[in-house]
């Protein structure tokens, strides 16, 4: 009665919701998964899954794909039923048999009772795994049971014997089991096979399946037409589906309950979910790829696995998260803004209009089709329930039914309008990209400035509990008090220009979303929180607050939980968020359910943070997948099998693969592990590595692996323990022989040594003394050969004391070595010396060796003599050596050849001169002459030819005045004719101006030599 009553109501109230997308993974395409037909989904008591299919039946750990086919043992390809029971032994029913896989060994499956699964060919069509008994559904053989390693047929009286076709077996209660028959109905049975009842009436449908998991649920049984609760009590099928549900006809394949108690069918028109009061289909409308679906199953995580019949396997994994995109109804991925205009209709604001989501339904809002083509980017409803509707170049309010499109041209005119409200004073307000309008008394005022910074882009309005404003701009924020207005920008204290979103919690703080993260304004006084609190996306668009006053805050790079001043949690696409990046400042909201309708590029995503967030049903199981040793690539040894092993030193390369049972989200699972007896900090890795430890010493060491999840450890803690073998010769025993051989050897070696030592010693003592007396034949040589040198060769310490003095130094200087030894050098410095010693040894200190420096130094007789000195002085030496040659009779003779030299200029510079003086002379005499000459054709010359005579006879004798003078002061009146024969004398100057002298007494006219004379010259 209880159940007829649920199922009254059911069929009173069941809804069925309006397409909206599910995040469904499909396996073909993301994980490689091949196989399109899939008969059969089940997870072994490990968590495998396991999956039947045309071509052999696959175990899946969540990182790769195992096969078993006939290659490996099965009887046939076509794998329809795989059940486990209670000694870890799956059974797996295929077209033409059974097999049995032992699966002790996880790592290591194989095929055993093969003599008895050969004897049983029969195509199978279910299993059931109930009361230490396999009973085994076939096609047209009737049931079976296997028990006790004996395969037994039903009677021959039996309903269930040949050719009936068993299509479902599954647990009623504790004491009882349902078997379906097609044609007969469901026939109801105890541990001892006996049949309590049979139940057939089911509106004239023929029930095919039943549910499995019932969890204390109705039983449900599966038809070609309906869903049915088994009433026992009346002993019939009570229909649960409408016909907007099932159609004329929807075949049921497969039922199984959930840990939510929903019921989740396979049916040839998707997958059709029910619980008391809801009903719900879920086919390619909502993002399933195929709606012929033969196989579902849930997990110990409470995934659901949807096997279809020739589009490959899937997986709903996030059932809590809906999505509205372009393929449900959404015609724009753009959702900018939304409003919940009443309890249960929602207005969205697209790039291509506006839609409404009435009782989850999905559709376009008539009132709005004229903005069909339009972006919208702001839906606001005012205090008298009129909605205002801002985009691109318009702006419309929609009052009393009616829909008016610009009131404001000035507002909407070339201009987005990004932002409306409406102040509890009842101003209104409006930010567009042209600056920001107030709208009071049907007054429209436009603000472009404040305070001299421009007021552009106006993004959000916002008034807080005190009923100032803030107007967020891509420069800043402006608090408006109503009294003054105060600009906030970078430049007086504002972390970020772009101010997105303004907000102020519960708690009274205004927290502010920008372009460089979360701002929270004290008083005057701003405060950053970016990357650093865990922000994965720096740019906020919009902040909201769930009834538990926790923040939310929506990123380019998914829904951030901000509690405690950290982010605690993080959602995205992966979690079933249609994209990552949200759009507006008011493109998301929360409903009184606690609801997140998430606007973002991509679609709208509603979800339930809680259910979104909530830790598996099931942990990740940390399964071990390969332990191995190896010297090299031929020599690999697997040690799996041992709980302890101990592993040969000269195997000590050792390589480790581990896996994570875990499918809500695969990728999501790392692991951190590492080998302890050899590290103490762990170490990150993900699904897909191997481990590897190279020449690790004899020891005992345990490998420890730790699930990580969303940065959580999480699952069970993976050791293996082994031991790496202690070489022999690592052994106690062997390392004392080893050291007393060593010892033996050290001491033989030490005795041989010394004997050889003492061998080589005599022999380098002989050595040595032949060597000393050459050394000292060698210094007398050496002695000699400096004491006879030809050069002066003195020796002298760092302080400029000599050491050695040889023979040729006493005879140059005057000195005795007796009267120098540790003297100072410069003893024979001059009294004013230019160079004095002191100065040469700290040249050479220097350079290291000063060569062929010519000096003047004094002799014991006070006589400076010239030499010529050359100093070394050898690196970590602490010795000058010096070797000086006396120069003094080579400059004599160079100061002899010189004078030479300039008397033979001298006489050069004579015969020149005199060759010059010849020249005047002649040169007079030949004017005498020529006026002589002139005189005897015209006597009228005769005057000129005695002026001529008398100034060139006063000529004449003053060159040989002037010859006179020169040859007795010749040295004087010449310059060095040694170099330069041309430097001479210049006499021509010297007879001008005696001649001008011997004139001026005489009042003779004076005719330079070489000017011509006329005629009127010469009388």
């Amino acid at each position: 009665m209880r159940y007829g009553i649920i199922c009254f109501f059911v069929l009173l109230f069941i809804s069925a919701a309006q397409p909206q997308t599910y995040p469904i993974v499909d396996y073909k395409q993301q994980f490689i998964f091949t196989q399109s037909q899939i008969v059969f989904i089940s997870q072994d008591s490990y968590g495998f899954i396991w999956v039947g299919t045309a071509n052999g039946a696959f175990r899946y750990d969540g990182e790769e794909w195992l096969n078993f086919s006939i290659k490996n043992g099965l009887p046939d390809n076509q794998v329809i039923s795989i059940v486990e029971d209670d000694s870890l032994r799956l059974w797996i029913g295929t077209g033409f048999g059974l097999a049995c896989l032992d699966i002790s060994n996880y790592y290591n499956p194989r095929f055993i009772n093969t003599e008895l699964c050969r004897s049983f060919k029969h195509q199978i069509h279910t299993m059931y795994f109930w009361k230490n008994t396999l009973w085994i559904g076939t096609a047209l053989e009737g049931l079976y049971r296997l028990k006790n390693g004996k395969i037994i047929p039903s009677e021959p009286d039996s309903p269930f014997n040949a050719p009936v076709t068993i299509f479902g077996i599954g647990e009623i209660n504790k004491n009882n089991l349902g078997i379906v028959i097609p044609d007969s109905g469901v026939y109801i049975v105890d541990s001892d096979f006996k049949i309590l009842r049979k139940i057939n009436d089911f509106d004239g449908d023929i029930p095919v399946s039943l549910s499995t998991n019932n969890q204390d649920q109705p039983v449900l049984v599966g038809g070609v037409e309906n869903l049915y609760w088994l009433d026992l009590e009346k002993g019939r099928g009570e229909p649960l589906l409408p016909v907007s549900i099932t159609g004329k006809k929807t075949y049921f394949y497969d039922i199984h309950y959930d840990a939510s108690k929903t019921a989740w069918a396979a049916t040839d028109r998707g997958v059709i979910t029910w619980s008391p009061g809801r009903a719900e289909i879920i086919s390619e409308s909502n993002g399933l790829p195929s709606r012929f679906i033969r196989e579902v199953f849930i997990d110990r995580e409470n995934n659901v696995w949807i096997g279809s019949y020739s589009s490959g396997l899937f997986k709903l994994s996030k059932r809590e998260a809906i999505a509205y995109g372009k393929d449900n109804g959404l015609e724009s991925g753009v959702v900018n803004t939304i409003i919940n205009e009443t309890g249960n209709r929602k207005l969205i604001g697209t790039d291509a209009g506006i839609f409404k989501i009435e009782n989850d339904r999905l559709s376009r809002d008539e009132r709005f089709r004229r903005l069909d083509e339009l972006v919208i980017w702001k839906i606001f409803k005012d205090h008298d329930n009129n909605i205002w509707i801002g985009g691109e170049n318009f702006l419309c309010l929609f009052k009393n039914n009616k829909l008016y499109t610009n009131p404001y041209p000035r507002i909407s005119k070339n201009m987005i309008t990004f932002d409306i409200f409406q102040s509890t004073s009842g101003i209104y307000w409006f930010g567009t990209t042209d600056g920001l309008f107030k709208l009071q008394n049907n007054h429209l005022e436009l603000i472009q400035e404040i305070n001299g910074i421009p007021v552009k882009n106006v993004s959000v309005i916002e008034e807080i509990s005190d009923g100032s404003l803030y107007f967020g701009t891509n420069y800043g924020i402006i608090h408006h008090t109503g009294e003054k207005d105060i600009y906030y920008t970078p430049e007086n204290g504002l972390p970020a220009r772009l101010i997105n979103d303004v907000y102020q919690a519960g708690d009274g703080t205004v927290w502010m979303g920008s372009d460089y993260g979360l701002v929270k304004k004290t008083n005057n006084h701003f405060e950053l929180f970016g990357e650093e609190i865990g922000l994965n996306g720096i740019s906020i668009t919009q902040i909201l607050e769930d009834s538990k006053g926790v923040l939310w805050l929506c990123t380019e790079n998914g829904l951030h939980k901000f509690e405690n001043n950290k982010i605690s949690a993080v959602i995205t696409q992966k979690d079933g968020l249609v994209g990552d990046e949200f759009v507006t400042h008011s493109s998301s909201l929360i409903d009184s359910d606690g609801r997140f309708w998430l606007g973002l590029f991509g679609g709208l995503s509603v979800i339930n943070p809680e259910r979104t967030l909530k830790a598996p049903a099931a942990p990740p199981k940390i399964l071990l997948k390969k332990a191995q040793a190896y010297k090299s690539q031929n020599q690999i040894h697997s040690f799996m099998d041992y709980e302890v092993p101990s592993i040969p030193f000269g195997l000590k390369n050792i390589i480790f693969d581990f896996t994570g049972l875990y499918f809500h989200t695969e990728q999501d699972l790392s692991f951190r592990y590492r080998l302890a007896g050899l590290e103490n900090e762990w170490s990150d890795i993900n699904r897909a590595g191997e481990v590897r430890y190279h020449n690790l010493w004899p020891g005992r060491y345990k490998l420890e692996v730790l699930g990580i999840l969303n940065g959580k450890i999480c699952g069970n803690k993976l050791e293996k323990e082994f031991v790496i073998d202690r070489p022999f010769w690592l052994e106690i025993w062997f390392i004392l022989i080893v050291t007393t051989l060593i010892f033996a050897l050290v001491y033989l070696a030490i005795n041989f040594q010394q004997k050889r030592i003492k061998r080589q010693k005599l022999v380098l003592e002989r050595k040595i003394q032949n060597r000393t007396k050459e050394l000292a034949i060698t210094k007398a040589q050496l002695e000699s050969i400096i004491d006879h040198a030809g050069s002066a060769i003195v020796t002298v310490n760092l302080k400029g004391k000599i050491n050695t003095w040889n023979k040729k130094a006493e005879t140059m200087f005057g000195y005795s070595l007796a009267e120098m030894a540790n003297r100072s050098i410069s003893r024979i410095d001059l009294e004013n010396d230019i160079y004095p010693f002191s100065e040469i040894l700290a040249e050479v200190d220097k350079s290291g060796e000063l060569n062929q420096l010519e000096l003047k130094k004094l002799t014991r007789e006070n006589k400076e003599i010239d030499l010529m000195i050359t100093c070394t002085h050898l690196k970590n030496d602490e010795v000058y050596t010096l070797v000086m040659d006396d120069f003094t009779e080579r400059n004599q003779l160079m100061q002899s050849v010189l004078n030479r030299e300039k008397l033979l200029g001298a006489i050069g510079a004579l015969n020149k001169l005199l060759a010059t003086l010849s020249h005047y002379i002649n040169n007079a005499l030949m004017a005498i002459s020529g006026m002589a000459q002139l005189s005897r054709l015209d006597r009228s010359y005769m005057t000129k030819l005695i002026e001529t005579s008398e100034s060139q006879t006063v000529r004449i004798k003053a060159v040989m005045h002037s010859l006179a003078d020169l040859v007795q002061s010749l040295n004087l009146k010449t310059k060095n004719y040694v170099g330069d024969e041309y430097q001479l004398y210049d006499i021509e100057k010297e007879i001008q101006a005696y001649t001008e002298m011997i004139s001026k007494k005489s009042n003779t006219p004076f005719i330079p030599p070489g000017n011509k004379m006329d005629s009127n010259d010469i009388y």
